[in-house]
């Protein structure tokens, strides 16, 4: 006979517990979740044990082998600010990642509550192994003196690419327990994932919950004790999966998102499908999502936890306001609404089934004879029938909307509803998009069976390297997947249940290495244990456990609502960091001083990075990094300044950009030094007499004036000094953006800010394109020297003469690699003629105007995407969702194609998106016609909200709109269409044609 296992998934409403034997649910109560959740949890487990009892199982509370638990305690924590503790930061980054520190992601009350100081010391890797600094151990121990001397007794560990190379953070681990082992910690590398900021933030908030979680843990154990249970409890964790008491202790945050998780994986149970889309109607807000061999799909996007950027990797749910305490409205043109107002938890106080005066979904399921037994039937017996049948249609039509939204395919899915609110569909009515409709049985506890029969897994997730031989790759992929079900196994899975659920393969770009991260999952079911197993051996602490008192009952409930809407998976990188600080005002303009220099505020940053990840068409790296920087570079007191092209009359400008792998840069981060040397020793050039369009005697001839030699590279094609060339002491007259597209067009904001120099409102691609050679003034014939490289750790290459700028593209993308695969550049220096004549004018400008739209739109709930192509003179290609997506990576750059199958009014009509690092070509799938080409803009958004999607966070599922938008003058010239238009990038068989009239902005700066 199969074991009994208790599942619970404790949500903002609802606490709900079944109890289930193999796959079969014997016992099962819902009931309302209690301030002290403890208290809610035991009165549910009570009254299903006395259920079960009733059904033939007397001796029940012998015969359970576990209870698995899902709760959003800890997630509710964070976003109340309550319960957290001080925690330090250690990060191993040596010269790196300066520009960044610790908590520069955290909303500032979320920081003053948890900063318990952060400390940057040596230490860190490259991503190919090297070390950044060797790790100092005398450093470590004095850092830990400090901490132990400041109170703080909670320690995140965090070092760059650890994830790849753990044993920095593992040296730091070992001293803690050396010489304070009262201080408990997190290691980032622990977490997985690459990304630093992201890590090292889910590593600070796990260890800041720790007190929590080990109180509340001891809080459920001594409860469960008391009502005679002693089986092992484990935790459902974001991906479905269980972990330990242990685990839990260990890793509180891996529980943040189990609601939605706990109820698709109990609809797989409940349905015995694998594949198919699950609707989850609850009182206020209906889930619909995907599940692949019965597992959700995860969302490709950045997930926020109150506020602060994360790697956590959740389900990814499309989520409606339609639920069974939805407002039900109809108009004097007899047109019925169903939400998205709600009366929330209010339902038996509010509906008119319970005696309330509001009409919502429940009654008209009740009034339509969906449902029996619920409420009171003859208090809506007087709503007409046309309302009602109005009302059921509209609540049918909402969910095979959100139903549609997540297939990946034309074929009908299978449909499974779960959730107290499945009682607002009619089975046995058509439903679009549905092969099948299935309301299983006990579908009202779906996520405490969910909960309950949860697996467990493992993952590998690390870059390596890996060509295209396939002998090579395939032995690669197996010791990748042995790896993953060896984690699982450890974790407690049943080694003959294991298999693998998913692999992926991320390429990197802008690097000539066949480099990859690769992603294995496996999972297994978990070896019951016995009940006279001594589960008292996991080490819990001990301690007075503290709750919230009934008098805080309406704040916890208002918070435990608020969680199911916070913690959501999001590609809005650019929310803002704090909301006082960039509050949108109606009648807001940006400053400008009175020498006409346009001073950026918190806002005005906001609106950059989304305009320019708008305008980077998928490639020049996401702008959350800079747009980072530049906030904290405002905060530090410095003044980023924009000035008009007009305005710049004398000397000479220099433009600046990082070049190499984003990828590379999100995990080792900018050290806030790299653009100002490169710069700065790009300036000394211009002092010791190097100059843009000097022969190569001339060179020589300066070189040795000042005691320089120079050396002939790549076959004489480049020349380079092989003396140390010092920084100036002068400062650039101003600052150039390569491209206006992605990071690239934030980071010169920073650095002229931090060194007193202003940036020009203009850009040199009027987007971003992938090569040095696409450059406006290079294609306008301006020579591609002098030029200077920098990295991280103070190398630099100073190039005097270049024959081409493909020749300096190509020795700067070696030198690039020498750097770690990121470095800064500075390429030529120009004149007010120049900046005015082979640069495309006034796109800061364009991008702040952009970002604007989108953010007032969203605030006015208007079609984000119409707001983006009204501003831009644009045109919406397609609407639709990404079916599938190619990649391969050749010559340092990442190739591929995107299948966007159409929806709503764009349903039939597919899209296919090939891009080179950037968009570059659409066609109609269906007849090769090319809908869209470079030089135009090729943008893809989320459809909802307008965050621009970068070419490397492309997954499958995701609901995108397609812009095309006009290309500046400068680079649709015949001379420049050479260098970027279509036959540039090998499509010889399309002809380019503008996309319309290109919209030339007035700069927000004035000319002086």
């Amino acid at each position: 006979m199969s074991s009994f296992v208790i599942g619970i998934d404790v949500g903002g409403t609802n606490t709900d517990v079944a109890i289930v034997q193999g796959h079969k649910v014997v016992g099962w109560n819902k009931s309302s979740t209690t301030p002290n959740i403890i208290d809610g949890v035991i009165q549910s487990i009570e009254k299903s044990l006395k259920n079960t009892e009733e059904n033939g199982h007397p001796n029940i509370r012998n015969e359970i082998t576990r209870i698995s638990i899902g709760t959003t305690h800890f997630i509710n924590a964070v976003i109340k600010r309550t319960g957290l503790t001080k925690t330090t930061c250690i990060r191993l980054c040596g010269v790196s990642s300066q520009a960044l520190p610790p908590f520069s992601d955290f909303p500032k009350d979320l920081k003053e509550k948890i900063d318990g100081e952060c400390y940057l010391v040596n230490g860190g890797f490259e991503f190919d192994g090297r070390v950044i600094t060797q790790i100092d151990e005398k450093e470590i121990i004095d850092v830990i003196k400090k901490i132990q001397q400041n109170g703080v007794k909670h320690v995140a560990i965090s070092g760059i690419f650890s994830p790849m190379d753990d044993s920095q953070e593992k040296v730091v681990e070992n001293l803690i327990k050396t010489h304070a082992p009262e201080l408990t910690y997190t290691t980032s590398c622990s977490l997985g994932y690459l990304g630093l900021l992201e890590r090292e933030n889910a590593t600070i908030l796990n260890e800041s919950l720790k007190e929590l979680c080990r109180k509340t843990i001891s809080g459920f154990r001594t409860a469960l004790s008391d009502i005679g249970l002693k089986c092992p409890v484990f935790f459902t964790q974001n991906d479905g999966t269980l972990i330990s008491e242990q685990q839990t202790l260990d890793f509180p945050v891996f529980t943040f998102s189990s609601g939605a998780t706990n109820s698709m994986r109990g609809a797989v149970h409940l349905s015995s499908l694998k594949n198919a889309i699950i609707v989850d109607i609850g009182g206020t807000s209906t889930d619909v999502g995907v599940l692949v061999n019965g597992f959700p799909r995860e969302a490709s996007t950045r997930v926020k936890v109150a506020g602060v950027n994360t790697n956590f990797r959740m389900p990814d749910v499309r989520s409606i306001g339609l639920g069974g305490g939805s407002i039900v409205n109809q108009n004097k043109d007899g047109i019925v609404a169903v939400g998205p107002g709600s009366v929330e938890y209010r339902l038996k106080e509010e509906a008119l089934i319970f005696g309330g005066k509001t009409l919502v979904a429940t009654d008209i399921a009740v009034a339509s004879g969906l449902s029996k037994g619920i409420g009171d039937e003859t208090k809506v017996s007087h709503l007409p029938k046309d309302l009602t049948e109005k009302a059921v249609d509209v609540i049918q039509k909402a969910v095979e909307k959100a139903v549609d939204s997540v297939k990946l395919s034309k074929e009908d899915y299978a449909v499974v509803l779960v959730g107290g609110g499945s009682i607002l569909i009619d089975v046995n009515k058509p439903f679009a998009g549905a092969s099948q409709i299935i309301k299983p049985p006990f579908y009202q506890v779906a996520n405490a069976v969910g909960a309950a029969l949860s697996q467990v897994s493992g993952t590998f997730d690390k870059l390596i390297e890996m060509n295209d031989d396939q002998n090579t790759r395939q032995t690669i992929l197996q010791q990748a997947k042995d790896y993953a079900i060896e984690q699982a196994v450890q974790n407690g899975a049943i080694r003959s249940t294991c298999a693998i659920l998913d692999i992926q393969e991320i390429n990197m770009t802008y690097v000539a290495l066949p480099r990859k991260r690769l992603t294995v999952k496996a999972v297994g079911d978990l070896q019951d244990v016995s009940t006279e197993t001594n589960v008292e051996g996991t080490q819990i602490g001990s301690g007075d456990v503290r709750f919230e008192s009934n008098d805080d009952a309406k704040e916890s409930k208002k918070s435990n609502e608020k969680s199911e809407t916070e913690l959501q998976q999001t590609t809005d990188e650019n929310q803002p960091r704090t909301s006082p600080q960039t509050t949108i005002v109606e009648d807001y303009k940006p400053h400008v001083n009175e020498q006409g220099e346009w001073e950026l505020s918190l806002y005005d940053v906001e609106c950059l990075a989304l305009g320019a990840g708008v305008l980077g068409c998928g490639g020049g790296g996401s702008p959350y990094l800079g747009k980072m920087e530049l906030l904290r570079c405002i905060e530090d007191g410095f003044t980023p300044r924009i000035i008009h092209p007009e305005s710049f009359k004398e000397g000479y400008a220099f433009c600046t950009a990082y070049m190499g792998a984003p990828e590379i840069l999100y995990e080792r981060l900018p050290n806030k030094n790299e653009l100002s040397n490169v710069l700065l020793i790009q300036q000394k050039m211009l002092d010791l007499g190097f100059n843009a369009g000097q022969s190569l005697e001339e060179i020589k001839d300066i070189a040795s004036k000042n005691h320089l030699n120079i050396d002939s590279m790549f076959d004489g094609k480049c020349h380079t000094i092989t003396d140390t060339v010092e920084a100036s002491k002068e400062l650039p007259k101003a600052i150039l953006s390569a491209e206006i597209g992605g990071m690239n067009s934030l980071g010169p904001l920073c650095v002229g800010a931090r060194l007193g120099a202003p940036v020009i409102d203009c850009d040199g691609m009027g987007r971003a394109f992938p090569q040095l050679q696409h450059y406006g003034p290079f294609i306008c014939g301006s020579p591609a020297y002098p030029a200077v490289l920098c990295d991280n750790h103070g190398r630099s290459v100073c190039l005097v003469h270049a024959e081409s700028a493909t020749d300096l593209e190509n020795f700067f993308r070696s030198e690039v690699v020498k750097s770690g695969c990121a470095a800064a550049v500075s390429i030529s220096c120009f004149d007010g003629e120049k900046v005015r004549t082979q640069m495309c004018q006034h796109t800061l400008t364009q991008a702040w105007s952009i970002g604007d739209v989108i953010l007032r739109a969203r605030k006015a709930h208007c079609d984000v995407t119409q707001a983006i192509l009204n501003e831009c003179n644009g045109i919406l290609i397609a609407k639709g969702k990404i079916s599938d997506v190619s990649r391969q990576t050749k010559d340092g750059f990442t190739k591929g194609r995107i299948l966007i199958e159409g929806v709503d009014k764009h349903k039939g009509q597919n899209v296919i998106v090939e891009f080179q690092n950037e968009y570059l070509i659409a066609r109609n799938e269906l007849t090769n016609q090319k809908l869209a080409s470079t030089p135009d803009l090729i943008s893809l958004v989320e459809s909802d909200t307008g965050q621009p999607i970068q070419s490397s966070e492309v997954r499958y599922g995701v609901r995108v709109s397609v812009l095309l938008l006009p290309a500046p003058p400068l680079m649709t010239s015949s001379q420049a269409l050479e260098f970027v238009g279509p036959k540039a990038f090998g499509y010889d068989d399309i002809v380019y044609e503008k996309a319309g009239e290109y919209k030339l902005y007035d700069s927000l700066a004035k000319p002086v």
